[in-house]
């Protein structure tokens, strides 16, 4: 028996997907068909008869359809994403878009979310400390390793290779502590001595160098000390102050805007001075044009340049200043941490709150807005901070359970706005 001619007819594909329909005598079959099929039939059998469709009340209507295309291709697949490490420690120095998980592995969020660092500690370390170009970790023996950028010999191992692995640095023994700013690190011994190499520019290196000489101090570790009975240091990238376990503060490099504490301004100090207004400190933080210190009082007190270079959102901020200020917090908070940036500076409380205060055009004090504070502003953190992290025009929190939280310029993507209140490192994408 001949098979009946089916004849063509309009219908709408499931999916919304364009699609055939072939009719027969007394049944309808739906069916997907190459276009040369469909231009065939088209000669054989005319053209296609609309038919009537049936549509529920309150339904819209398919629009009718006829075969254009293939077999549909399966929807695109989201990006999956993998469990957040749980970051136990934050990068320290120039960068703070990194830290260290529990198995001393190194993670950076330069796009948002959480993503394995391609140099540096693949474990085993315990702290870390990032110079922007090249950073450099502590590990379970309280030894120094360094990799990244050495054109300065920043890394401390006589060269001015780069390296993607960490190399112990030559010369150097047990450390408690490790900064690095562009081109230059400094670390204070188990016994309070101070080491610094890298970079010589401005007297950075503290030993009476001016001019830069690169790898000749990169060997300078293993030479004597530049000041003995350091508790705390701060590198910022044309200056370095350390505070003493006496209370004091010694400071040298550049000074163009009072950032060593001292007058004149203008030259550059490149052998330790001491600041004669800075008493019973405990810690110092420096970056940029500033320098900010903790008293044994849970005082906090700043002298450089705050505020943007030119002062002209808040007017008290500008110009050189050598003279220190101090910047109180509410009664109830008590400061244990400082970090400064370009501008700006902030300070975690016993409490776990971060308070900021200066430069905020691209949010960095976390307060939901863009301006510029002359007295400190609580940022908008949902849970207290453990630990602060604070780089040119960015501040990253460590929170409860390994997670992070950032404001300011940390999302790197192209076009990608700056965040003025904190949020939270997305989990990385597998």
């Amino acid at each position: 028996m001949a098979e009946a001619t089916p004849t063509l007819a309009p219908c709408s594909t499931q999916g919304g997907r364009v699609g055939a329909v072939l009719a027969y005598p007394g049944e309808v079959r739906c069916r997907v068909v190459p276009l040369a099929v469909l231009s065939a039939l088209y000669a054989c059998a005319g053209p296609p008869t609309p038919r009537p469709a049936t549509v529920a009340v309150g339904s819209v209507s398919p629009r009718p359809a006829y075969v254009v295309s293939a077999r549909p291709s399966p929807p695109r697949a989201a990006p999956r994403t993998v469990p957040s490490p749980r970051i136990v420690t934050l990068s320290q120095g120039a960068e703070a878009r990194c830290g260290l998980d529990e198995t001393g592995a190194l993670w950076c969020w330069n796009r948002m979310s959480f993503e394995r660092a391609e140099d540096g500690p693949r474990g085993g370390f315990l702290r870390v400390t990032e110079g922007g170009t090249h950073g450099c970790a502590l590990d379970a023996r309280a030894m120094v390793s360094c990799w990244g950028n050495n054109d300065s010999g920043a890394l401390g191992d006589g060269s001015t290779t780069y390296q993607a692995v960490p190399r112990p640095v030559v010369g150097l023994g047990p450390v408690a502590s490790v900064a690095g700013a562009s081109e230059r690190t400094c670390a204070v011994t188990l016994t309070g001595d101070l080491h610094c190499w890298g970079k010589t520019a401005w007297g950075l290196l503290g030993d009476g160098t001016l001019v830069d000489d690169g790898v000749a101090k990169a060997r300078r570790v293993a030479g004597p000390p530049i000041l003995r009975g350091v508790a705390s240091v701060g590198v910022g990238p044309y200056h370095t102050c350390a505070a003493l376990t006496d209370g004091r503060v010694s400071c040298w490099g550049g000074n163009l805007a009072g950032e060593c504490g001292f007058t004149p301004v203008h030259p550059p100090t490149p052998r330790p001075t001491f600041v004669t207004h800075a008493r019973d400190v405990v810690a110092v933080a420096a970056a940029e044009s500033t320098t900010c210190t903790l008293d044994k009082q849970a005082r906090v007190r700043c002298w450089g340049r705050l505020g943007d270079p030119r002062g002209a959102k808040i007017p008290s901020f500008g110009g050189a200043k050598p003279s220190p200020r101090e910047y109180p917090l509410p009664p109830a908070e008590r400061a244990v941490e400082l970090g400064v940036g370009g501008g700006f500076a902030c300070a975690r409380t016993a409490a776990g709150n971060v308070f900021c205060w200066g430069d905020n055009e691209r949010g960095q004090l976390g307060d939901g807005s863009t301006t510029a504070r002359e007295m400190p502003v609580r940022a908008g953190l949902a849970e207290p901070a453990l630990q602060l992290a604070v780089s040119y025009d960015e501040v990253c929190a460590l929170l409860a359970g390994g997670r992070v939280s950032c404001w300011g310029h940390w999302r790197r993507r192209d076009n990608e706005p700056a965040s003025s209140v904190p949020t939270p490192v997305a989990p990385p994408e597998e």
